[in-house]
């Protein structure tokens, strides 16, 4: 695994808007940066691979646990939404896609920083436009990249023609997500709607769901998360249909930080887990302190000797926090690459790095291409 120099394309903001990402400098800061790359061998991608599959199969086992344990307090939901989660899960509501994040720099075992679950971004330049920059700049190389078609895939296997698309169509970054998983969904052969997220409604008469023009909703993708979406009213009716969201409502057990301290506590020593707890006292000083339904690195303290030296602010204190262990250091030129791995349908199919000069991953930390070479 090494970080090298690229040299960007002629007018590449051109060709990366053609892929979707139209957000590649949002407030004019650069977020799409191809003046480097990070090259892997193939052997490191199954590396890589391997970490992501395991965890996968830690996740299953610890999901079962909390809901036959009833963990909801660990778990940092309140009894009617843990109950709601169990007949979830039971059920087996569909999923389509996650990012695990981890911290590698190509030497030991890969470790899990966090489960992002229920609301995952970045996934048109995961998906679209590194492949797009692979396929110009290095054609003899490859790239760890089967997301479109995997997504294409999944899509079949949703027993539904119709599908709706929810989320805040007015931010730049959801709405464009949106527009790309429906394109997906449209060559898996699906009818799509976009749907603003205001105008997804409760027909009481009906009692269904229903779009803008009042039309029953068969089946919604949502892009908005769950831990919101609970707090509207109608799911204080008795027999709302949670069972037609994707993604599902059990993926709160995966999405909350309090799974990696559940993790931790059920697969000890475990080479892909970092120590996390739901107290700091247990990590002598070296610590990350994480909000368990935080988003885009907001409300995270990073302490050294049990000195603060890294936060950011934001609205999620209020959720409680869990305390894990620093990943090790990872020497790139002062920069920190958190790597994401995409499970669609529980599998992985692809690899998008976002990196920093600050030591916390933002909303506004860079996206970086990778390529997969020889050695």
């Amino acid at each position: 695994m090494k970080r090298v120099p690229s040299v960007p394309r002629f007018e590449w903001w051109n060709k990366v808007s053609a892929t979707g990402l139209t957000y590649y400098a949002p407030d004019g800061v650069l977020y799409w940066d191809e003046s480097v790359c990070y090259e892997f061998s193939p052997a490191e991608i199954d590396v890589l691979k391997s970490a992501a599959r395991e965890l996968q199969s830690l996740c299953e086992q610890a999901a079962q646990t909390i809901v036959e344990r009833s963990l909801w307090n660990q778990l940092g939901v309140d009894e009617p939404l843990g109950a709601a989660i169990a007949r979830s899960w039971r059920r087996r509501d569909q999923a389509l896609l996650g990012r695990f994040d981890f911290a590698w720099d190509g030497a030991g075992p890969p470790k899990l920083l966090e489960y992002n679950a229920d609301t995952p971004m970045a996934l048109i330049e995961a998906s679209q436009t590194q492949l797009q920059w692979q396929r110009e700049t290095a054609p003899a190389a490859g790239q760890w990249n089967g997301l479109h078609e995997a997504l294409v895939a999944a899509w079949r296997e949703v027993p539904y023609s119709r599908i709706h698309f929810t989320g805040f169509l007015q931010a730049p970054e959801d709405a464009a997500t949106l527009r790309y998983l429906a394109q997906t969904a449209t060559a898996a052969g699906k009818e799509t709607v976009l749907l603003p997220i205001d105008r997804l409604g409760w027909h009481r008469r009906l009692n269904c769901f229903v779009d803008a023009e009042r039309k029953p909703v068969e089946r919604i993708f949502k892009l908005y998360p769950w831990d919101w979406l609970w707090q509207e009213g109608f799911t204080r009716h008795p027999d709302w249909p949670c069972e037609l969201f994707i993604e599902p409502l059990w993926k709160l057990l995966w999405n909350s930080k309090s799974i990696l301290a559940i993790l931790w506590k059920l697969f000890p020593d475990h080479p892909n887990l970092l120590p996390c707890y739901d107290e700091q006292a247990a990590l002598l000083g070296n610590y990350v302190r994480k909000p368990r339904l935080g988003r885009e690195g907001c409300n995270i303290e990073y302490f050294r000797d049990g000195q603060r030296v890294a936060r950011t602010e934001g609205p999620y204190r209020k959720s409680g926090f869990v305390y894990q262990a620093l990943a090790p250091a990872q020497p790139f030129a002062a920069h920190h690459p958190t790597l994401g791995i995409w499970m669609i349908s529980g599998q992985p199919h692809g690899l998008g790095i976002r990196e920093d000069s600050r030591i916390i991953i933002e909303d506004n930390s860079r996206f970086v291409p990778h390529r997969v070479v020889e050695i």
